[in-house]
């Protein structure tokens, strides 16, 4: 028996696509577990390993396999992989040949890619073929990657950034920066300790960057969080105005936008005024913080379209890919 899917092990979320099934899981990219030595026994993985965060005593041990868009645990990822894939995929008598279409970051050496793949290969897929994860994504919006025109596509993930021009179905210019949710959440939560003495965790940060995230300078969004105080270890409210996260995040926004215009200027004329035509397209959850269309409209000085739904976006245009083998060939990256 011969299974085909598409995954994405994402910094903050695993996705797979089964072929005739469509979205089959989304959970998060994360694994608890007792650190015994040269043996690691896991307790919990994915949306139980997230409900445990903050959690836990001392000797637990909760960790995401992937960090920026790198596998920084390839035996905490296979473990984490297989236990995804039992999920979806029946197990018998007869293995079955699992073939399946990773999306990953631009830019990725020979031996990140080979992390990946051993990843992979330990949770018991046996074929393996990378597709840059922004190109499926864009695949997944339906925009149209494969006509001789230029399209600039920017994808803001959890754990990195990748920002790529393509046309033909092929990356013109591109780069993956280490700017993601993830970097944004620990900034917020960086900034609140500093301004109010107060220790939240990172699932406080995020939900501030979901709630009352905003680009715009002069917001005046608010919302009260619990922590606690580092001096006396009891329990203190402190109301976050919306201020403190912009001043937190519009750094790394800056950056960002820096990023595209610098990948922008590496191509050819005709693609460049494409690019300008169309405008930008983002994608990835942190680019729907408040504000950031009208942000990088401002910095870029050109159109910028947010697709508002990123929920395994890039897994779903992998899997879309599946059944159109001369589309998969374009896209497959070299190991």
């Amino acid at each position: 028996m011969s299974i085909v899917i598409a995954v994405k092990i994402g910094s903050s979320n695993t996705s797979i696509f089964k072929a005739g099934e469509g979205l089959v899981l989304f959970e998060p990219t994360l694994v608890a577990y007792n650190d015994c030595g040269s043996v690691k026994k896991v307790v919990a993985i994915g949306k139980k390993a997230k409900r445990m965060l903050g959690r836990t005593d001392g000797n637990t041990i909760i960790k995401a396999p992937i960090e920026q868009g790198r596998v920084a645990d390839v035996e905490l990822c296979a473990i984490m992989l297989k236990s995804y894939l039992s999920k979806v995929i029946p197990f018998s008598i007869i293995k079955p040949k699992i073939h399946a279409v990773v999306c990953i970051p631009v830019g990725l050496t020979k031996d990140e890619k080979r992390n990946y793949e051993l990843a992979c290969n330990m949770a018991g897929i046996q074929d393996v073929d990378f597709v840059p994860a922004v190109i499926a994504g864009a695949i997944g919006y339906n925009i149209k990657i494969d006509e001789p025109v230029g399209y600039c596509l920017v994808n803001i993930g959890g754990g990195s950034t990748d920002v790529v021009v393509v046309s033909n179905s092929k990356i013109v210019s591109g780069v993956n920066v280490g700017i993601g949710g993830n970097l944004l959440d620990r900034s917020i939560e960086q900034s609140i300790y500093d301004d109010y003495q107060v220790s939240v965790g990172l699932g406080v940060a995020e939900n501030l960057k979901v709630e009352i995230g905003t680009l715009y300078a002069n917001d005046s969004a608010s919302a009260e969080v619990t922590g606690v105080d580092p001096l006396s270890g009891v329990a203190k409210s402190v109301v976050v105005e919306s201020k403190l996260v912009y001043d937190s995040v519009v750094c790394y926004y800056e950056k960002i936008a820096e990023c595209i215009l610098s990948v922008i200027s590496n191509c050819p004329p005709n693609i460049v005024e494409d690019i300008h035509n169309m405008g930008i397209y983002m994608m990835g959850g942190a680019s729907l913080i408040t504000g950031a269309e009208q942000f990088f409209r401002k910095k870029l000085n050109m159109p910028v379209i947010i697709q508002d739904e990123t929920t395994a976006i890039d897994a779903i245009g992998a899997g879309m890919c599946l059944n159109k083998k001369d589309l998969l060939k374009t896209l497959v990256e070299p190991k």
